[in-house]
């Protein structure tokens, strides 16, 4: 191998969820620049940030108190996903836990305007149903209030108080793709349905109160194959569309007081930051946009004078930073300016493209090839993301620009079911369609070998949790195709998965492939633990041994079978991660492992 160690690469900051402090000087983040997800603060642009917590987890969320005087954060301390929460005064100096139980799911829903109250979602009661809770700010976690005890397995969410803290706004989530919204009285635990209901599969996303307690600004894709904006009236439960362009809005934010929002635009994997002011409750006038290099805009927040919005930006071929505009005149300043740790120059923006799959669906994908090469053909690698409703975005990738240097081409399909190109895309793949999505991934392979850059005996796969699923489906179905994969966290047999996934997910992902009582043939089908002895590539697996989604020891049993198959699989179990790798030294880790694995069976 040549060039910079993939260590090197691996030490890009992840930064995410920037939001204004209390009197608005100040800018707080979530960064793993201590190795693990930490808040830390900065109190002008351009200076080394102050790392503000100091856990033995790592940080998911956090949301300041409306008094200024705490902040309430979101730690998953043992990577199995249930996750505490804790404040963590102004000062930095005390910590008290709001929740004390481990074995409990907990999802924030949101300060009462005096920040007396905090709201959340547990399954303290039944591990497969959530219910809503009150509880003091300073009292213990027994006292907690559940004021709506949930009556089935869909996964609900408080959003958050209304303005006269009577009521909360709870998201239903019945799939990923269908979302209903419920206001519930706290003081009878009444639940009023304001959409259409399960039957109607709509999603609702970003949820705002209007100026008044009679309206919700949201995003849906309601009667339309984008999200688009569009406001709630309360009274008629009318949705009348405020914004609707032809492509994704990803993000809303909004200022009550001055009317003023932000929104974050995407198309083909790239975004556009967006603000302006309600003229009329449905009418909107648009300010100058601003202009960032082409690349991808994420956590998008506003400040408390409705004058400013922070947001990270990760460019196409450089590190991400975190920004402020100015909503009335697009002016931007630049907030961080962590050291690469490698020059800019060195990442290479990905090329978006499409290919033809078996029925002539073109998929969207991101394709790069390694400049510096000057052989007759090199190899490539196939990546495949999770999900399945997520999608690839044009930002950097520490190990695509590591074997880019190393003389790889990449390619990154948005395979049938990805989000990103509109609801009808988004449904390709749904349960019976699956197969459909898995032949995507053999597509990409047969585009790759046309091309005479490639070398078609090189072509590697990877992909983490359904993306990993994926890499085993295609090396058990077209074994001929690929020189091997590198799976992390992947599904391997849906019958056990479904089986003993986190009891609270199991309807979610039931709506998604299939469930047990109407599709266990399919499901059988469907899982690379049925074909395992098919596989003739080395293969690398790497699975968190906490990891509460996929658990792990349908991994080991297919590690197992192949090795009993003498097929040349390695395994990388990590002790003490779930399914999220939030700590750079394991994804270090695994990184360097996966380079050895290739450098040693393929290279």
């Amino acid at each position: 191998m040549t060039g910079y160690p993939i260590d090197r690469y691996m030490h890009v900051r992840a930064v995410t969820k920037p939001t204004f402090g209390p009197a608005g000087d100040r800018l707080f983040f979530i960064s793993d620049l201590s190795s693990t997800r930490e808040i830390w603060e900065l109190t002008e642009p351009g200076q080394w940030p102050q790392q503000r917590t100091f856990t033995d987890g790592s940080v998911q969320w956090y949301a300041w108190s409306p008094t200024g005087t705490e902040i309430a954060f979101g730690l998953d301390q043992f990577g199995d996903g249930r996750i505490q929460i804790s404040l963590l005064t102004s000062d930095q100096k005390t910590v008290t836990k709001l929740t004390t139980e481990p074995s409990v799911v907990h999802r924030w829903g949101g300060w009462s305007s005096n920040g007396e109250q905090v709201a959340y979602a547990a399954n303290s009661r039944q591990s497969d149903v959530f219910d809503i809770y009150v509880q003091n700010r300073n009292q213990s976690y027994g006292t907690a209030r559940c004021i709506y005890e949930h009556d089935h397995q869909s996964i609900i969410v408080p959003l958050g108080w209304s303005p006269t803290d009577d009521k909360l706004l709870v998201i239903e989530k019945h799939s990923s793709f269908n979302t209903d919204i419920h206001l519930i009285n706290i003081e009878t635990g009444e639940s009023e349905l304001l959409t259409d209901g399960p039957t109607n599969e709509t999603r609702y996303k970003s949820i705002v109160w209007g100026s008044d307690e009679d309206s919700l600004y949201l995003l849906t894709d309601k009667d339309a194959n984008w999200l688009y904006l569009a406001r709630l009236d309360l009274i008629s439960l009318d949705l009348v569309p405020v914004l609707q362009p032809e492509a994704n809005i990803k993000r809303l934010v909004y200022h009550s007081p001055s009317k003023q929002l932000g929104y974050i635009q995407s198309k083909n994997g790239y975004s556009a930051v967006k603000a302006a002011r309600f003229v009329k409750p449905d009418e909107v006038t648009t300010f100058p946009s601003p202009t960032f290099p082409a690349g991808v805009s994420r956590s998008l927040t506003i400040d408390r004078e409705g004058t400013r919005l922070g947001l990270v930006h990760y460019p196409s071929d450089g590190k991400p930073d975190v920004y402020t505009v100015e909503i009335k005149t697009g002016d931007i300043t630049r907030w961080t300016d962590f050291t690469a740790p490698v020059p800019d120059r060195t990442y290479t923006e990905p090329e978006p493209v499409t290919y033809p799959s078996f029925d002539g669906l073109d998929v969207p994908s991101f394709y790069t090839t390694p400049e510096q090469f000057t052989g007759a053909s090199y190899p490539a690698m196939i990546h495949l993301h999770g999900g399945p409703r997520s999608q690839i975005y044009p930002t950097i990738d520490p190990f695509r620009e590591y074997y880019l240097e190393q003389g790889f081409a990449r390619l990154e399909p948005n395979f049938r079911g990805s989000s990103g190109y509109g609801k009808e895309y988004l449904g390709l793949d749904d349960v019976e369609k699956r197969p459909d999505g898995i032949r995507d991934v053999e597509a990409a392979a047969d585009w790759l070998s046309e091309k005479n850059s490639i070398n078609s005996d090189q072509i590697l796969l990877s992909g983490i949790s359904y993306g990993g699923f994926l890499v085993l489906a295609a090396m058990t179905r077209w074994p001929e195709k690929f020189a091997g994969g590198l799976a992390i966290s992947p599904i391997v047999d849906f019958e056990t998965y479904l089986k003993n996934t986190g009891p609270w997910r199991r309807e979610l992902r039931e709506a998604e492939y299939g469930s047990l009582d109407e599709h266990r043939e399919l499901l059988e089908d469907l899982s690379p633990i049925t074909d395992v002895e098919n596989i003739q590539s080395p293969l690398l697996i790497v699975h968190g041994e906490n990891d509460s989604r996929i658990p792990i020891n349908q991994v080991r049993q297919f590690a197992k079978q192949a090795k009993d198959q003498n097929i040349p699989v390695e395994t990388l179990f990590i002790p003490d991660v779930g399914h999220r790798i939030d700590d750079r030294a394991h994804r270090i880790e695994i990184c360097k492992r996966a380079t050895d694995f290739f450098e040693t069976h393929l290279l």
